[in-house]
C-alpha cells in the first residue's frame, strides 16, 4: 500500500470529524470478502480481494462519546471500487455500538439507531 505522506512529519495532519453512522452496513462489491476483528479496544476492518491480497483496511478506537479512525487505506490496484467507504461503513458501526450502554447481560448489538457519538481521523494533509 502506498504510505506517501502518512509519516511525513512536515505533514500537518488535518483531521477529519463526522457523526458516526451506526446503521449502514453494506456488504463488501462481489469477489471480495471483508472481516472484523477487535482487540485491545481497536477495531479493524479488512477487505480481501478475490486473490486473497488485501485490498482495503482501517481501524477504529472507540474514546467513550468519540472515536479515532486511523489507516484507512485501498491498495492502488483496487481503487474506485467503493472500498474505502465500505471500511468506513463498518468502523462507523463496529464503534457506535461499541460504545453504546447496554445491560451486561445483554449481546452487542449489531446495529444502533439516534447516534450522537463522532470520529475522527487524520486526512494525510490532503
Amino acid at each position: 500500500m502506498d504510505h506517501r505522506g502518512v509519516d511525513d512529519p512536515r505533514d500537518p495532519g488535518f483531521m477529519l470529524v463526522k457523526r458516526l453512522d451506526p446503521g449502514a452496513r453494506p456488504a463488501p462489491p462481489e469477489g471480495y470478502a471483508r472481516t472484523v476483528e477487535s482487540r485491545d479496544g481497536v477495531v479493524r476492518v479488512r477487505i480481501h480481494a478475490p486473490d486473497g491480497t488485501l485490498a482495503a483496511r482501517g481501524q477504529i478506537a472507540p474514546t467513550g462519546a468519540t472515536a479515532v479512525a486511523d489507516r484507512i487505506e485501498t491498495d492502488a490496484a483496487h481503487r474506485r471500487r467503493g472500498l474505502d467507504a465500505n471500511v468506513v461503513l463498518i468502523l462507523e458501526a463496529e464503534a457506535e455500538a461499541a460504545r453504546a450502554p447496554r445491560p451486561a447481560s445483554s449481546p452487542r448489538p449489531r446495529t444502533a439507531g439516534g447516534s450522537t457519538g463522532r470520529w475522527a481521523g487524520s486526512t494525510g494533509g490532503r
